[in-house]
């Protein structure tokens, strides 16, 4: 069966679709998941063409509903249904009369050939900045941006922030509105090191409400050092549909989710997370490999793997959660050598979704302290305990927390 990430679904408008089909054979969109989890057929299948010559077909159509969260699809020919996650903003590719138009600020950048350079010093940015594809944004060790009166930088080109241990790039909101730094689908690899990171919330413009503090989207990314503390968004760092490589960075003071990313892969080492409002670490739809990294004060989950996830989990230690390491819908989590202390539940494992599938944790090495229920496993489900496999006899678990 064809990765449901091969279809891209974006919410155009409140009551219309634009999707997109990245899998080389032709599909048939099908029907509708609607927030309340009810299945809503089309009247007529509408097909899409295979991705060919780089170029993914596409399908903008009404839904007459509102509150859409999933499309149903099948690969032509084929009777195996698929399901689609419709992300809930307008599509990029198509966001060309709305979106904001090309602001670089001559008071606070310099455009050299191909890249756009932070001027020397401090600045207080109180204005969009919007960097169009085709050059690189770098910003050097020792700047301090200041972002003010709703300010962002929307780059749709790759960023270079080259901070240094002794002299940082700081970022900092001291309002409380500034909307950070957002990095789009741009062509070539991002940097981002030895950067402080704090008091943000999310990019807002116009429909587009993205949920990360920090967001690169079809952006891949290298990123050391970077520490994120004081956000006011659902998300720290949000990460879509990208490549990255991440290690000893930290985040703290975190209104809800920390890292959140979705259909990326990549890695996480050496990071800690202190004082989480919900999830540490919440990936889906993805492959990362997470080592060396610590958790401590975290609202709700310290890893979670969601929606047909791989991930692997090596030598870290989760404090004082609600629960250590969540596995759902149909994802494969690999743990070794792992602590759990003080945590309400130690290994939760479940499906949350109905278009998914029972999920499995495979745990080696694992040694816990003060779990008040070590493992919650749902009918279908399973965890493999050093080579002891415990199949779930839990129902519904997905509606104790949720």
């Amino acid at each position: 069966s064809s990765p449901p990430y091969f279809v891209t679904a974006f919410q155009h408008s409140v009551d219309s679709v634009h999707v997109f089909n990245y899998y080389p054979e032709p599909i048939e969109i099908t029907g509708l998941i609607l927030a309340s989890e009810e299945e809503q057929t089309l009247p007529d299948p509408i097909e899409l063409d295979g991705f060919a010559n780089n170029h993914a077909d596409a399908a903008l159509f009404s839904t007459s509903q509102e509150h859409v969260s999933a499309l149903l699809f099948r690969v032509k020919g084929t009777d195996d249904r698929q399901v689609g996650e419709l992300l809930p903003w307008p599509s990029p590719n198509t966001y060309a009369v709305k979106r904001p138009a090309v602001h670089i600020p001559a008071s606070h950048f310099e455009v050299k050939d191909e890249q756009v350079v932070l001027l020397p010093g401090d600045h207080i940015i109180d204005t969009s900045v919007v960097i169009p594809p085709g050059y690189t944004l770098l910003i050097d060790a020792g700047q301090n941006i200041d972002m003010v009166n709703g300010a962002f930088i929307l780059s749709y080109s790759q960023v270079e922030l080259s901070g240094t241990e002794e002299v940082p790039i700081q970022f900092k909101s001291s309002d409380g509105t500034g909307l950070g730094l957002t990095v789009l689908q741009a062509d070539g690899p991002s940097l981002i090191e030895h950067v402080i990171y704090s008091d943000m919330d999310a990019y807002r413009f116009g429909p587009w409400n993205l949920s990360g503090s920090l967001n690169l989207y079809e952006s891949d990314v290298t990123i050391n050092n970077l520490h994120i503390q004081n956000n006011r968004c659902e998300d720290a760092l949000n990460i879509i549909r990208s490549h990255f490589e991440m290690s000893d960075c930290s985040f703290q003071e975190i209104y809800a989710d920390a890292f959140d990313s979705d259909f990326s892969t990549g890695s996480l080492r050496t990071t800690i997370f202190h004082d989480i409002g919900n999830d540490a670490i919440d990936f889906s739809g993805s492959q990362v490999d997470i080592r060396s990294c610590e958790m401590s004060q975290v609202g709700d989950k310290g890893v979670s793997g969601g929606e047909d996830s791989q991930l692997t989990v090596r030598d870290c230690v989760i404090q004082d959660a609600n629960i250590g390491i969540a596995s759902k819908d149909n994802s494969v989590l690999m743990t070794s050598d792992c602590t759990l202390e003080s945590c309400n539940y130690g290994m939760v494992v479940f499906q949350k979704k109905p278009e998914y599938g029972p999920a499995h944790i495979d745990a080696q090495g694992l040694s816990w302290k003060r779990i008040d229920t070590p493992f919650l496993i749902e009918e279908g489900s399973s965890v493999k305990l050093e080579k002891k496999l415990v199949l779930g006899k839990e129902k519904k678990v997905a509606e104790r927390f949720y």
